[in-house]
């Protein structure tokens, strides 16, 4: 396969750029539309030479597989469009869009398929067995198979999702096409006719795929949780800036791959001057952003220092944190409000929004530390800012 790749693909082990990732997909699509189709035609042909619905069936599965692969190029080509004024953030999401085309063509070609079986089982037909015909499915099987290794060996190598789970549906299209040669060589053997329930198996198979396709695609539309190991590794990598004190409120938005709008809060103590920080933190951006393949834009965020009765409602509110892990996070953006006639504490409350419940709001997390907060300190008013967190650092 790796010739392959260097005979059609210009600079093929520069998977970070764009430009060859896009040839990338391309080719694997290109040559899964080849394969599908080849092999629609093969089983189409011999479906109906042999009278079989589950090998017509099975090749429909394989007319669906290569439309789902020319709907993913045009959808990858159309998410290339530049940025204009309608979409300043350019067309990203056309690849997911597209996806979602795909499975809904697959849920209705599996529904479809179902039927046509169901109404063979209930007036079944014989087939007849014929050598070459078995030698096409065993054809078809070891094609998919192929097909399996190519998508997935390529998803790996451009770290590519849709790719990755190109392969995987190919090798259920193994298993699928197994069941069908299956059917088709003990047919001769038994009484009565399996054929339109493999037939219906196949239609099944087809369906699961479908909807799962549709749960995958909606997921990055509706808006996913950030990975946390890309989590981990930019909160590591602003530690590293010189005055950098801690960073939080990291904010994910996904507008396509290749198009991920990163915001982010980043302290350091107040007293520095504030022109050398903020080239600081520019160069962070620019260097992020390149190494993590977002736009990173960074919020700066000056920490004052505290009193010594302030630090020990700092730390009161951290032990309370650690006696509650399992809804706290953490604590930042702690300070003295001056503007204030009240002596007047604000910060900002992170919450595991994975275990928030009917009963456990936020609301009453926050209300519960607050009341907290006044009968220990009287003389202090709390102004609580609570921050979902879904994704937990380190």
């Amino acid at each position: 396969m790796t010739w392959i790749i260097k005979k059609f693909i210009k600079d093929s082990e520069n998977t970070t750029d764009h430009t060859v990732r896009k040839q990338y997909t391309y080719f694997a699509g290109t040559v899964g539309m080849i394969v599908n189709f080849s092999l629609f035609s093969m089983k189409l042909a011999v479906g109906l030479a042999v009278g079989s619905v589950a090998i017509i069936a099975d090749g429909f599965n394989n007319l669906s597989d290569m439309l789902s692969s020319a709907v993913t190029v045009v959808g990858i080509k159309l998410s290339q469009l530049p940025a204009d004024k309608e979409h300043p953030y350019g067309h990203g999401r056309f690849e997911y869009i597209a996806a979602l085309i795909v499975a809904f063509l697959v849920m209705m070609v599996g529904f479809q398929l179902g039927q046509h079986s169901f109404t063979r089982i209930l007036h079944p037909q014989s087939i007849s067995f014929d050598l070459v015909s078995f030698i096409l499915l065993f054809v078809s099987v070891f094609a998919k198979w192929w097909l399996s290794r190519f998508n997935v060996g390529i998803g790996a190598k451009i770290n590519s999702a849709p790719l990755k789970a190109a392969g995987v549906d190919s090798l259920g299209d193994v298993l699928i096409s197994g069941t069908v040669l299956l059917s088709f060589a003990i047919a001769p053997f038994l009484s009565y006719s399996i054929d339109g329930w493999a037939g219906l198996i196949v239609a099944v198979f087809i369906i699961c795929m479908g909807f799962k396709l549709i749960q995958e695609t909606i997921s990055p539309l509706l808006g996913e949780a950030p990975n946390k190991e890309i989590v981990d590794g930019i909160m590591a990598r602003i530690k590293t800036y010189p005055y950098v004190i801690g960073a939080h409120d990291l904010h994910f938005h996904n507008y396509g791959v290749g198009r991920v709008m990163l915001t982010m809060h980043v302290e350091f103590a107040g007293c520095n001057d504030l022109l050398e920080i903020h080239d600081i933190l520019d160069l962070a951006e620019r260097e992020i952003s390149h190494d993590f393949d977002v736009h990173l834009v960074i919020h700066m965020d000056p920490v004052s220092k505290l009193s010594d009765e302030a630090k020990e409602i700092h730390k009161h509110v951290v032990k309370y944190i650690t006696q509650n892990k399992e809804h706290l996070v953490s604590v930042h953006d702690f300070r003295v409000l001056k503007t204030s006639d009240v002596k007047t504490i604000a910060f900002d409350l992170d919450v595991n929004a994975n275990n928030l419940t009917k009963s456990i709001t936020e609301e009453s997390i926050r209300a519960q530390l607050h009341d907290h907060l006044r009968s220990c300190f009287k003389d202090y008013e709390f102004i609580i800012a609570v921050d979902r967190q879904y994704v937990e650092e380190g």
